[in-house]
């Protein structure tokens, strides 16, 4: 389960322990309750989960956890029970993970004022993230040499980065790439853009 995203869902097997067979029918009997990072149990937004298919997937109860906030947290631990006599929903402990954000960037160079420039927004989920730390570029040589020192981009209104290097120290006709860094909620992700000094 991804960390702090809205929209996902969690299975689990309802099953009778007398019959030994899956438990068929009985969304409207079932409930749980669920602790974050082991803080207190609270019942789960989703009050009743929906059966799956009783006939192709008997047993199986899916809960949305239509929230971001319900599964906000490195641990969950999700415990469902059924009214019914003799049904057994064994709890279920379920660590998050970050899901990597998207980063989109444009990268430009401008050979009349040698301005390398770059435009890039920062997507998770599809939607646009309001980073919290930092964005740079840096420029380095097809080989890997550092052209310039990292350069910080600035955010607009729309969560949209932007910056430019001038002179870029780019020559032209060689083959370089943009190292980009995103440093959001104290994770880090980069990406590598190619662009050449076009003359």
């Amino acid at each position: 389960m991804f960390k702090n995203i809205a929209s996902q869902k969690v299975a689990v097997y309802a099953r009778n322990v007398v019959t030994d067979q899956p438990y068929t029918g009985g969304a409207a009997t079932i409930s749980a309750q669920y602790s974050k990072d082991g803080a207190a149990c609270g019942a789960t937004t989703d009050v009743n989960p929906t059966e799956l298919d009783a006939a192709d997937a008997p047993g199986i109860y899916i809960f949305d956890f239509a929230d971001a906030g319900d599964s906000n947290a490195d641990m969950i631990v999700l415990s469902a029970v059924s009214t019914t006599t003799n049904i057994q929903i064994e709890p279920l402990i379920i660590y998050t993970i970050i899901q990597k954000p998207v980063i989109t960037p444009g990268v430009a160079y401008n050979a009349a004022t040698d301005t390398l420039s770059a435009v890039l927004v920062v997507t998770r989920n599809g939607v646009t993230l309001n980073i919290d730390t930092s964005v740079s570029m840096r420029l380095y040589t097809a080989a890997g040499v550092a052209v310039w020192t990292a350069v910080n981009l600035a955010e607009d209104a729309n969560n949209v980065w932007a910056g430019t290097k001038s002179p870029s120290g780019m020559t032209p006709g060689s083959a370089y790439y943009l190292h980009i860094v995103v440093v959001h909620s104290a994770v880090t992700y980069t990406v590598d853009v190619p662009v050449a000094a076009v003359p």
